[in-house]
């Protein structure tokens, strides 16, 4: 996975954002009203394994996408059928995993997200903006939120791929 997206994930967990446990069974995630089901991370996942992606990084591509997708369509007339199909094609180059027209929605959403906030600073500031302070609840499987630190706990460890064992599967 690209610094970009280590910084976007970082950022926005050391801002202590993720809250709470999600009200809706089978959610990873809850973005703002946006539902990241389990099954999205976990075929996400499972999508960029190859690229030394983990659930971890499936979900900060899925609170990404949740937080700044919403801003695209101030941008459609930048965001036509070409340059999304451009950006998932150059995905290797800005995300770092291989996507294609078969790729989950997710990350073909996320391919274009991050390039646009690559070829268009007017994006970038909105969707970092958008991401600075998202609503969000996040499955208890994930960890829980630490006094000391704000993070869920399992980013407090050096294994960063997966819930420590305290966590709620």
């Amino acid at each position: 996975m690209t610094k970009k997206l280590a910084v976007a994930g970082a950022a926005l967990l050391a801002m202590g954002l993720l809250a709470g446990c999600t009200s809706q069974s089978g959610a990873a995630v809850i973005v703002n009203g946006t539902t990241i089901s389990e099954q999205e991370v976990n075929d996400l996942a499972s999508e960029i394994a190859g690229a030394g992606g983990s659930r971890l990084n499936a979900l900060n591509i899925g609170v990404t996408v949740a937080g700044a997708k919403p801003i695209l369509a101030g941008y459609s007339d930048v965001v036509t059928d070409d340059y999304k199909s451009a950006a998932i094609a150059n995905c290797s180059t800005t995300v770092g995993v291989e996507a294609n027209e078969d790729s989950s929605s997710l990350l073909k959403d996320y391919c274009v997200i991050m390039q646009l906030a690559t070829d268009n600073s007017d994006f970038y500031d909105e969707a970092n903006q958008a991401l600075t302070s998202p609503d969000i609840e996040l499955n208890p499987r994930y960890g829980d939120l630490t006094s000391d630190t704000g993070l869920p706990a399992f980013l407090s460890t050096d294994d960063r791929s997966a819930p420590t064992s305290d966590a709620t599967n």
